[in-house]
């Protein structure tokens, strides 16, 4: 194994005296990783120490005081002044060796527990006085070669304990692992506490004289057990697994007596009590701010980010993409490209980077065709320029010619075609400065001084373009001469580089320092300019790499991340047209297409696509419609237009502009595509099953107010809120004569605006009228609802909607979530259950059709007036409204449990029948939770509990939809449950169904993509998830999809999940399936850009209509 290099900048800081949590890396001690807050300090070994005995356990220090230390202790031991003696603010007298130490993890295969070597990168995240974040990787040594493991600490001020945030990858993917969590007991000399609930195991010590206690938790999780090994370390460990996507969330920490504050062992047991108990509302939910310092910021970044481009609702593929993408037309675009580039070359030979690109595109066409004519040119090109690069080997655009001289050597190996190429790279090794004669520079301000800066990536490849220009090169030197160290150059020059270019919230490059933004971590995206072929340098550059990078290379997985993080930020930068445009995060802006960018990202999608990277469901289609808008600036002789010339950053385009790389670049997609040999039957295969529809255009809908879509006369009636805050509806004609559609605009509703997806209409239907309510978000002390009378002279003609002027229904106070039925044993009363008083449940009604309402009174009464339970309805129209809710919003609620209660002859009961309330009681004495009948009970492993939908069907069965979140306050790892009551019984049969994937967004940490049930056949289910639902692996896009599945009868029997869509850039949430429908599939859904329940750009989509 070659040498382990840092491959991550590890630049010391001095923590000032105010600091409270910092972290440093100190390359004078071996790359020590330390980490302090103001009561505790840590330390974890470093790259440097891979061939001694310590390993990746977690070295704690004991501090007694409240300022910083590390920076301090390691000046002064380097003094020879020793942190391992006391000079009156603590020392480092904790042994780890080989063990977990403080609190560390390892595999835990077969009875024995593995541990990784020292870590391998680190990567500090935030260093501020509120918070130390960062981090590491480790590789697990053979037999677990392709096992990797990133850790991410977060260290608060005042805490103990450290949060750690593990995560498995196995040959890349996400991977679940059994592993142990646990502290080292120094061979069994310490007290060891095992928690008999499994969350946690602590340790009792004594030191020098003086107590130390060291602990472990998993909170929230209740399948794990613990154990005592007796090794040599010995270990107090916590068993468990790591959830689908191989991640675990554990706390590790320490107290120490000298410290003053947590002096025995019962203290320190109350702590981690105390602590646990607290992690919920304090500590748990790690980055509440989605990433940044404030609230403020994240929502000016949410509200600011440009909106993807909208994509008309075509079929994927049409005619003309089978006519171009057919392997005879791919060929004979490449034939004409490569003539005219060499014509317009003429006899002079071009020997800069520019032919270098076009070259390497010539020499791609050979390898997909065979055909040698292509290589004939690539090699007499080489052979002109003699094989030789020019003198200024520093710079990336001179060793771009290598590529494709590297190319030709590893088919026909002469040393004569390498020999320079190879002496250039030889000489990096060697280097220490870089000076202002051997490289330009972005700026005078590039050079320090004395003229010199230091040799590292980013100096060297100090602008994006360069990681096309040289890495691909060096990586190919690696698969000529198996010599690794040019693979460690390779990783510590390109990783440097990207470090400093790489926007890690955008996940775009800049192009240089020059269009660095002053603040890096501004939350206004439209300020940063990322430049299209910028980044499409670097996204094919990362190809070129990965095709010569070993299988088994440690940092392989890395280039594939990026790769795939690019590849999905890229995917919604495209326009309507199949372009991308100079200036890449603006699309929103009214530019010019632009063709050399537009064939670089064509080339790495369908290169992903042909390597298994990614996935040709939901990113052929992308590539494809790259492909034929670039067709379309193809001239008959060959000439690629609308291509930017030489530049630095986003330009306009003119038509007749063309240019050797931008040609390269065609040919590198061509190359893709030709491969891929596409025919009709296998563009058919990639079709969608159903065909979706554009139901309603900028709407969205929250889970709670219902029915928001209907079925009557002919007519789906669809509801929503869209981007200007007002509440809207659209009939949309359905049935037998669709051929003859005709579609209503959207309707207003409100007369006010509020941008709040909690503001969509609920609708009931009755006689030949139409009745609408909807509120502002607990903004009015009010409801409004409105009524329409339908009419249509024809079948299949325009209806007629007469809306009534709005009125006010008043209420004590602010409202929101509106549920209306009707219930003809009662005369015809109609019901609206809404959420007011005490934002808990509210029951009003009417007996006029709507037009005057009574009641007003909260019947569910929980918690402390902001508790919240969340209720589903289901009413049968004739005598009996069934509802299911929770003890309240899961956010505040660790234990939310779901309850059942429904109502029939003017009374609430349980499942049971048994009488709970009257509704002439209820608004003295409002019903508590615990008094309906429990459906799920949240205190079990799988955790809280939110509500999702309730239907009730012919025969009497009963089924109750609602997520699950065994990880707690994370939602990382939230689940799809139904339950069941059968016919008859009084006892609900829960059981989960399904992975739903994490979170929507980040300060709402249990709103999943939704669940719906099929109101007209039982057993029919639609989920949205960003996983795999079978087994909770990523799915291929990272966007939340649409699955359908068929409940088997036997609850043992696997579930098989068919997925209904495959948007690459937008996401498809909350499905809902109106009443009345008579599909096999029918479905309605949000689909859209969804940042939060204030900021989204959506639409709502449909099939079966």
């Amino acid at each position: 194994m070659r040498p382990l290099l840092r491959l991550l900048p590890l630049l010391p800081f001095l923590l000032p005296p105010h600091t409270q949590a910092g972290v440093k890396v100190v390359p004078e001690r071996a790359d020590d990783l330390a980490f302090e807050n103001d009561v505790v300090a840590f330390r974890l070994y470093g790259p440097p120490l891979a061939d001694s005995t310590e390993r990746s356990g977690l070295d704690v220090w004991m501090k007694r005081v409240s300022y910083p230390i590390i920076e301090k202790w390691y000046r002064q031991n380097a003094e020879g002044m020793s942190y391992h003696e006391d000079h009156g603010e603590g020392y480092d007298a904790y042994q780890v060796g080989a063990s977990l130490g403080g609190g560390g993890l390892g595999l835990w295969i077969d009875g024995e527990l593995v541990t990784p070597n020292v870590y391998q990168s680190v990567e500090i995240l935030d260093s501020q006085p509120d918070r130390a974040e960062f981090v590491v990787e480790y590789v697990y040594e053979k037999p677990f070669r392709n096992v990797r493991e990133l850790r991410h600490y977060t260290l608060e001020p005042g805490a103990q304990l450290v949060r750690v945030k593990s995560q498995f990858f196995v040959d890349g993917m996400p991977s679940k692992q059994p592993v142990a969590v646990g502290v080292t007991t120094h061979g069994g000399k310490a007290q060891v506490h095992l928690a008999e609930d499994g969350i946690r195991v602590r340790t009792w010590e004594s030191i020098d004289g003086q107590g130390l206690g060291t602990g472990v938790m998993i909170p929230y999780r209740r399948d794990q057990q613990t154990t005592e090994t007796r090794d040599d370390d010995g270990h107090a460990l916590i068993l468990t697994q790591t959830d689908a996507q191989g991640s675990l969330v554990y706390y590790a920490g320490f107290a120490w007596e000298g410290a003053g504050e947590i002096t025995s062992d019962a203290e320190w047991a109350g702590y981690l009590e105390a602590f646990q108990q607290e992690l919920p509302e304090r500590f748990y939910v790690s980055d509440p701010q989605g990433g940044f310092d404030t609230f403020e910021a994240w929502e000016t970044y949410i509200r600011e980010r440009p909106w993807a481009p909208r994509h008309p609702n075509d079929p994927v593929f049409s005619v003309n993409s089978e006519a171009t993408t057919t392997r005879p037309f791919v060929k004979s675009v490449m034939d004409r490209v490569v003539d005219f580039q060499t014509q317009a070359y003429g006899d002079e030979v071009h020997i800069q980077w520019q032919a270098g690109t076009f070259y390497t595109g010539v020499f791609a066409a050979y390898e997909a065709t065979g055909d040698r004519a292509f290589r004939d040119a690539a090699r007499d090109w080489a052979e002109a320029a003699d094989w030789q690069l020019d003198e200024r080997v520093l710079n990336a655009d001179t060793i771009c010619m290598g590529q494709t001289m590297m190319d030709i050597y590893l088919e026909e190996p002469h040393q004569r075609y390498i020999a320079d190429i190879k002496s250039a790279i030889d000489a990096y090794f060697d280097w220490d400065v870089i000076t202002d004669h051997q490289l330009h520079a972005p700026n005078a301000a590039f050079w320090g001084d004395d003229g010199q800066v230091a040799f590292n990536g980013h100096n060297l490849w100090w602008w994006c373009d360069a990681l096309y220009m040289a890495p691909p090169v060096i990586a190919r030197l690696y698969a000529a001469t198996g010599d690794e160290r040019y693979l460690d150059l390779l990783h510590t020059l390109y990783w440097d580089s990207v470090d400093y270019l790489y926007d890690t919230r955008s996940h775009l490059f800049y192009r240089d320092v020059n269009y660095f933004p002053a603040d890096r971590d501004t939350p206004h995206e439209r300020e940063k300019v990322f430049w299209s072929r910028g980044n499409g340098w670097v996204y094919a550059g990362l190809v070129r790499v990965l095709d010569y990078l070993p299988e088994d290379d440690p940092m392989r997985q890395r280039y594939l991340k990026l790769y795939q993080e690019m590849t999905r930020e890229l995917v919604t930068l495209q326009g309507p047209d199949g372009f991308w445009y100079p200036w890449l995060n603006r699309p929103d802006l009214d530019q010019s297409p632009e063709t050399s960018g537009t064939s670089f990202f064509t080339f790495g999608l369908l290169a992903g696509i042909n390597r298994g990277w990614l996935d040709a469901k939901p990113y052929l289609p992308v590539a494809i419609k790259g492909w034929n808008a670039l067709m379309t600036k193809v001239s008959p002789e060959g000439r690629l237009g609308y291509a930017q010339l030489v530049a630095g950053q986003p330009q306009p385009v003119r038509p007749e502009s063309f240019v050797d790389y931008a040609h390269g670049a065609l040919l590198l997609a061509a190359s893709e595509l030709y491969q891929m040999d596409l025919t009709p039957k296998k563009l058919a295969a990639l079709e969608p099953p159903f065909d979706r529809q554009l139901i309603l255009e900028d709407a969205a809908w929250t889970w709670y107010n219902d029915e928001r879509a209907i079925i009557a006369d002919d007519h789906l009636f669809v509801g929503g809120v869209n981007r200007a805050g007002h509440s809207v509806m659209k009939p949309y004609a359905i049935g037998p004569g669709s051929a003859a559609q005709i579609h209503a605009e959207p309707i207003t509703l409100s007369t006010w605006t509020q941008t709040d997806d909690h503001n969509n209409p609920a609708f009931l239907h009755f006689d030949d009228r139409l009745l609408a309510v909807y509120s502002k978000h607990h903004t009015n002390d009010f409801w409004n609802y409105r009524e329409a009378t339908l009419s249509q002279e024809h079948p299949w003609t325009q209806l007629n909607l007469d809306w009534s002027d709005e009125q006010a229904f008043a209420t004590d106070e602010p409202s929101t979530y509106a549920n209306l039925f009707q219930l003809s044993d009662e005369g015809g009363r109609i019901y609206n259950f809404y959420r007011a008083d005490g934002f808990n449940p509210n029951l009003a009604w009417s007996d006029d059709g709507g037009e005057t309402w009574q009641g007003g009174f909260q019947f569910i009464l929980s918690g402390d007036g902001g508790t919240r339970p969340y209720v589903k309805y289901v009413g049968n129209g004739q005598d009996r409204i069934d509802l299911i809710y929770t003890d309240g919003h899961p956010r505040r609620e660790p234990d939310n449990s779901v309850y059942h209660l429904y109502y029939q002859d003017g009374a609430l009961h349980d499942s049971a029948g048994k009488l709970v309330r009257t509704v002439e009681d209820l608004a003295a004495d409002p019903i508590r939770p615990e008094e309906g009948t429990r459906v799920y009970d949240g205190h079990g492993p799988a955790g809280r509990a939110w509500t999702h939908d309730f239907a009730v069907y012919p025969d009497g069965t009963e089924v109750a939809a609602f997520i699950t979140s065994p990880d707690g306050s994370e939602g990382a790892d939230l689940r799809y449950w139904v339950a069941t009551r059968a016919p008859g019984s009084s006892q609900w049969q829960p059981r989960e169904i399904a992975f739903a994937g994490s979170y929507l967004y980040t300060r709402e940490r249990h709103y999943a993509g939704g669940i719906t049930l099929d109101p007209e056949q039982k057993g029919v289910v639609y989920i949205s998830a960003d996983v795999n639902p079978a087994d909770g692996t990523a799915n291929a896009t990272g966007r939340y999809q649409i699955y359908r599945t068929e409940l088997p009868t036997a609850p043992d029997t696997p579930i098989a999940w068919q997925q209904l869509t495959f948007d690459p850039s937008r996401d498809n949430i909350r499905p809902f399936v109106p009443i009345g429908h008579d599909q096999t599939a029918c479905l309605l859904w949000v689909h859209g850009d969804y940042r939060s329940y204030l900021v989204f750009d959506c639409d709502i989509y449909g099939i079966g209509f």
